[in-house]
């Protein structure tokens, strides 16, 4: 497994699409912490 690529990704105001960034950014670890904020 290698180094992700960033630390902290956050994503704004998420729906469908933000969702599945999110799960593919954990499932292929391209950052150690997904962080979501919606309303």
């Amino acid at each position: 497994m290698t180094h992700p690529q960033f630390d902290r990704i956050a994503l704004i105001g998420i729906g469908l699409i933000g969702s599945s960034i999110a799960r593919d950014v954990k499932e292929l670890g391209l950052a150690n912490h997904v962080v979501i904020s919606t309303r």
